[in-house]
């Protein structure tokens, strides 16, 4: 007999069927660069893309919202209809608009939120040091075969995403390749195993069809990997946390640029509900929803915005996905597209895209994960001041237990705020693309707990508070950090301020700010010192 609890999510469980709802689905953020529309008649459009998979538009570099027409080109949209479909007007995107509004975005429909998610049993994600295996299945379709190489692929798995895992959790989590016997044996990927249809080109309108795709490679996977050594608590179910698996379709990235086809937009999700059942292989079931502990992610092989940059998938899309995957993470992102949520400042936001000053691709070096993700995961300690802790600065291999992240408690046990020292060093030079090179100073984060997602501008999960005091609508900037010669001293009458979301004081104290550099020194309202370290690294 099923339990309260067991009842109340099983109505949730069926209510999303009916409603139609994307349920447990999480993807990252529209790559922030500019890239390329060709019309038919061969003029071009410069263009950015915003959203993600469930809403996402494309605008020209004017800011107006442009979409396909069934004759191939491009046009102004005027509105979207109540299906949610867009309006197209009868002007050309390269051409002059006429009276037309800017930044048309459709409307989002309503996902499980994260905080319904994690009070499911067994949506549980790992805490502190972690071993992990990780599966790529490599597919191609019998209308477009694969670009790159399973050697390729192994070296993202056993290098980059490795490699930065380990330091940003300050070596607790270590993320190894799944054990298989394609090719060459134990190296993480399979593939490429062909699927007998054709892309499914499902582009921006991630849906059904990729939950297929997702199904038949882990089935077409099945001789080469033994699912069921995967089970290692023996309750039927491979869970994420025990193999995750990515399924890199061949083809290309939407997320990355809206102009080439066939494309697929990065995303986790799970099988076994709905249409698409998920798959018993090796006596154990495989990437089915299991209570949010299961699940699959799902990228495009290729990144290209223009004719001349075409190039694999770059390796911050793929952390991305492993954050929702394998550590329940949430897009800290803004989902119903009013501003940029983390922006720049979170591997779980825009900062996947990150790229330094002498990277050739966006993605290629992803921003850290704000101090909320390392502290909500065990991969730091966040203590409460007067205690003089060292503290670890994560990502940077030369600095031990030292004192990165600042944590000042309120009245409130779910609200409270985050500091840490944000410095061109290690993958924190991803911020480069956007910052600049000379960029650094604290970033405080005001934290809420009982808040979901970081859809209220007012009111969020996780907000960085920008120095400046102005709410960046493009992604952030380096005034939003904290330092002598920008900001020094946040307090309830500093501006901005640290009160409570209530407009009550929260007591929090942070002034005597120092220059921005590797090491920054602050004063709490003890009066006592402490320093916020990072160290250089490369990455």
């Amino acid at each position: 007999m099923l339990s309260s609890n067991g009842k109340k999510w099983l109505v949730l469980f069926v209510l999303c069927f009916a409603l139609g709802v994307p349920a447990m689905s999480f993807a990252v953020p529209a790559n922030p660069g500019v890239s390329e529309l060709e019309q038919p008649d061969g003029s071009i459009v410069t263009v950015a893309i915003g959203g993600d998979e469930w809403s996402n538009w494309v605008e020209t570099a004017s800011g107006y919202t442009i979409d396909r027409g069934n004759d191939g080109y491009w046009y102004y949209v005027t509105g979207y209809d109540a299906a949610n479909r867009p309006v197209l007007s009868a002007i050309h995107a390269n051409e002059e608009p006429t009276g037309l509004s800017k930044h048309v975005s459709p409307l989002r429909g309503r996902k499980i939120t994260h905080n319904e998610r994690r009070q499911e049993p067994l949506a549980a994600a790992p805490q502190g040091t972690f071993n992990g295996k990780v599966l790529f299945i490599l597919v191609q379709f019998n209308d477009i075969s694969g670009t790159y190489t399973e050697s390729d692929f192994a070296g993202v798995l056993a290098d980059n995403l490795k490699d930065y895992y380990y330091k940003a959790s300050n070596g607790k989590v270590t993320l190894l390749p799944a054990n298989e016997s394609f090719g060459t044996a134990n190296n993480g990927v399979l593939g490429w195993l062909t699927l007998n249809y054709n892309h499914p080109n499902t582009g921006e309108n991630t849906g059904d069809s990729n939950r297929q795709v997702a199904r038949d490679a882990i089935v077409a996977a099945d001789p080469y990997v033994d699912y069921a050594s995967y089970d290692t608590n023996h309750d039927g179910y491979v869970d994420a946390s025990e193999l995750a698996i990515v399924v890199i379709a061949a083809g290309y990235e939407s997320s990355y640029s809206a102009n080439y086809t066939p494309s697929l937009w990065g995303h986790k999700w799970a099988l076994g509900w709905g249409s698409v059942s998920s798959p018993t292989a090796d006596g154990v079931y495989v990437g089915d929803y299991h209570s949010g502990a299961g699940g699959y992610a799902q990228i495009g092989e290729v990144h290209q915005s223009s004719a001349s940059n075409k190039h694999m998938a770059t390796v911050g899309i793929m952390a991305h996905e492993l954050g929702h995957l394998i550590f329940d993470l949430p897009d800290l992102y803004d989902t119903d597209k009013s501003s940029k949520g983390l922006g720049y400042f979170c591997l779980m936001a825009s900062g996947a895209w990150g790229m330094t000053s002498s990277d050739t691709y966006g993605g290629k070096t992803p921003v850290l994960p704000s101090a909320w993700v390392r502290s909500t995961l065990g991969w730091i300690d966040a203590y409460v001041a007067p205690s003089n802790i060292a503290l670890t600065a994560i990502g940077y291999s030369s600095a031990t237990a030292s004192n990165t992240v600042y944590k000042a408690t309120t009245s409130l046990a779910n609200e409270y705020f985050l500091v840490e020292n944000r410095q061109p060093q290690g993958y924190d030079r991803g911020l480069e693309r956007w910052l600049g090179n000379n960029f650094g100073g604290l970033a405080i984060f005001h934290i809420d707990d009982n808040v979901a997602e970081n859809d209220n501008d007012t009111h969020r999960k996780v907000d960085l508070v920008e120095a400046d005091g102005t709410e960046d609508s493009y992604g952030g900037e380096s005034t939003d950090l904290w330092y002598d010669g920008n900001a020094k001293t946040f307090t309830d009458t500093s501006t901005p301020n640290s009160k409570l979301y209530d407009g009550s004081s929260s007591g929090v104290s942070i002034t005597s700010i120092s220059v921005k550099g590797i090491t920054m020194t602050a004063s709490t309202g003890d009066a006592i010192q402490y320093a916020l370290t990072v160290t250089k690294n490369g990455t």
